[in-house]
């Protein structure tokens, strides 16, 4: 049967990496291998070249049926896979591993997003297991099936129905040559971003062939592989009995090597090729020597083969061991310092030391770590069940809280390409939900009709004026724009200079604050009958530059882009810190918001956790509460968040979506 094997891939973000490889195993199968990670480019490289490792250890050059090594293999890489996510150093992985064995079967097997559909008599089907909700980042179905001339397969990282219809899909695989780019193409135009795979089967039957197609490093190795399938068919009508007994011995000496070290073998591979080479010559000499010297000869030469044999197995045996001994008794003590660690940690969070425990912790993950980037791949599964027993304790130790919040609207109903910007709590379940240009008023979940609120001004932030029940907005031109009952208005300032370039805007009393890190500086305007007085400059001595945002409640909160927060009192800096604060809490912090009379609250909108800080109502003292992570499957990163008066619900926005977490039932 012949066939082709392409893999090309996208463009890819910088939280993005993307890995495709055909490979062929020593058994004539040819694997294709497509990985999709976000997180850590490092740690994404690390997780392709350990897969490959996998698969080149235990199938590529493994003994066996394809389906016992496919098996043996996708556990390995579930294992791998589990131990990076737990080290958070990769978020989510899509993948897809392909075999083709000699007799034309396929067998197949998915780990998250990832799908695979066969285009055979001008029909396409979906030929991996599809999964509600969110797929698992894991191995766990295998599909297998006896590929027929005429058949394209195509693999994807992503899938490929949320951009182009089953119809389309089989109108682009009518043409080999540009099936990969043309899909490359549509889903590039979509900003999606996948590693691509291809098998087509000809109508014709001769040999296989690897066309991978994308890298150089990848051609030279399918043309090695192709070559050596070759030569290995010339050589084989002349294989003489002498050859064949070099060959029981080689074969019985390779299979002993190859319980050892693994390295210790790449490394002597040379030089077991130079002996290889020579036994044959010898035996070829011996033939030309008569029957009576050549017996005795050969007698000698399969005696010295035989004590080669067993000094060889001895050495590599005796060694393995020492060392496979030594690693396991150093790696059984680190996890036994770990599990220590563990009831020490909860030893400290009973007696409400959590800063210690909270170390003893962060001690604990790193000689796990250890243990799960030992090459010698010992006790995986042991360190992996422990680093998930430490994190799960870190987040008790912290009071961390992971709940699912529900949807309260879906602004998506209204526009169905909706990208929001932001959120305005106007009290109760009422608010203001905009995009760059359009406000969206939503009562208990029904979504009013679009108040167009600029024709060609951007929106970048907008407030509450309850005061005067109205919204309020500036623009990327350095406007302010307030809607109320439906109507927009762009107001004036007494300042002939124009409004002040702002990040945040945010409404006290009668006042408007335009906070401006250029300026080191939040200008305050008093709101007129129709228009808003002067300026004035509320800052004193707070130090600004880097701010992102900022929240009023009698005093000034102002967020700075390192995860600090400056209070300001009449425009004077105050002291603040917050105390039994984890290390970080801040990190990746964009959003505060001050509930009158109540507690703070910080947004980590790439991570999803809110953060609750107690303020007391008579020094002024900010103490750390807990936090809540967010953990949805249509949840995208949020953009805002607000909590209503009474502080009983949590609510954030998304690019589409406005969701709800009942606060009091936590507390």
């Amino acid at each position: 049967m012949k066939y082709t094997i392409k893999t090309i891939a996208t463009s890819a973000r910088e939280s993005t990496a993307l890995h495709q490889r055909v490979l062929r195993s020593t058994s004539n199968e040819d694997v294709m291998i497509l990985f999709a990670a976000n997180g850590d480019h490092a740690a994404a490289e690390r997780l392709y070249n350990e897969a490959e490792k996998v698969l080149e250890r235990a199938f590529l050059n493994n003994d066996g049926s394809t389906e016992e090594r496919l098996d043996g293999v996708l556990k390995e890489l579930n294992g791998l896979i589990k131990g990076l996510l737990l080290t958070k150093t990769i978020t989510d992985v899509q993948a897809i591993l392909a075999i083709i064995d000699e007799r034309g079967m396929l067998y197949i097997s998915h780990a998250g997003r990832a799908e695979a559909y066969v285009v055979r008599s001008g029909a396409a089907n979906q030929i991996t297991e599809y999964s509600k909700g969110k797929p698992l980042p894991n191995f766990i179905h295998i599909a297998s099936g006896q590929l027929e001339p005429g058949d394209t397969v195509m693999c994807s990282t992503e899938r490929l129905l949320r951009a182009v219809t089953p119809a389309n899909l089989v109108a682009i695989c009518k043409d080999e040559a540009t099936v990969l780019t043309e899909l490359q193409r549509i889903l590039e135009s979509e900003q999606e971003q996948a590693c691509l795979g291809m098998v087509h089967v000809q109508k014709t039957f001769s040999s296989s062939i690897i066309d991978p197609g994308i890298t150089p490093v990848q051609q030279q190795k399918s043309a090695a592989v192709q070559h050596t399938v070759e030569t290995a068919s010339e050589i084989a009508p002349q294989t003489t009995a002498e050859t064949t007994v070099v060959e029981d011995v080689w074969s019985k000496i390779k299979s002993i090597t190859n319980q050892g070290s693994t390295s210790t073998v790449r490394r002597s591979r040379t030089g077991w090729q130079k002996i290889r080479s020579g036994l044959v010559a010898i035996m070829q000499k011996i033939k030309g020597n008569g029957p009576i010297e050549g017996k005795k000869l050969h007698l000698l030469l399969l005696a010295g083969v035989i004590a080669l044999f067993l000094i060889i197995w001895l050495i590599v045996n005796i060694s393995t061991f020492a060392q496979t001994r030594q690693i396991k008794a150093e790696l059984t003590t680190t996890l036994e310092e770990v599990q220590q660690d563990l009831r020490n940690a909860e030893n400290r969070r009973l007696t409400g030391d959590t800063v210690s425990a909270t170390a003893i912790l962060e001690r604990a993950e790193e000689r796990l770590k250890t243990v799960l980037n030992d090459p010698s791949r010992l006790f995986i599964t042991e360190a992996t069940d422990l680093l998930q027993n430490v994190q799960s304790k870190r987040e008790e130790v912290s009071n961390i809280l992971r709940r699912s919040p529900i949807v309260a609207a879906n602004v998506a109903d209204k526009k169905d390409a909706i990208q929001t910007v932001g959120l305005i709590g106007n009290g109760g379940e009422s608010f203001i939900v905009y995009d760059k240009q359009d406000a969206y008023r939503i009562i208990s979940s029904t979504i009013e009709d679009a108040v167009r609120v600029s024709e060609s001004d951007l929106l970048t932030k907008g407030a509450n004026f309850e005061r005067f029940d109205a919204s309020v907005f500036i623009t990327d031109s350095n406007t302010v724009i307030e809607t109320a009952n439906g109507v927009s208005t762009a107001m004036k300032t007494d300042d002939e200079k124009g409004w002040a370039t702002g990040v945040d805007i945010e409404t006290f009393n009668r006042n408007l604050y335009i906070l401006s890190p250029e300026k080191n500086q939040i200008f305050k305007y008093e709101r007129l009958t129709n228009r808003y007085g002067f300026p004035v400059e509320y800052n004193v001595n707070g130090a600004l530059n880097d701010a992102l945002d900022m929240t009023i409640d009698f005093f000034v909160y102002v967020l700075k882009a390192d995860g600090t927060i400056i209070k300001l009192s009449s425009g004077e800096n105050s002291p603040f810190s917050i105390k039994q604060a984890p290390d970080g809490l801040l990190k990746g912090v964009t959003k505060i918001y001050k509930v009158p009379n109540g507690k703070l609250y910080a947004l980590d909108p790439v991570q999803k956790r809110v953060i609750v800080i107690e303020i007391d109502k008579n020094s002024g003292d900010a103490t750390y509460l807990r936090q809540f992570i967010l953990e949805s499957d249509q949840m995208t990163e949020v953009n805002d968040f607000y909590i209503d008066p009474d502080e009983s619900w949590l609510y954030v926005l998304d690019e589409k979506r406005l969701y709800k977490l009942e606060l009091s039932l936590l507390r």
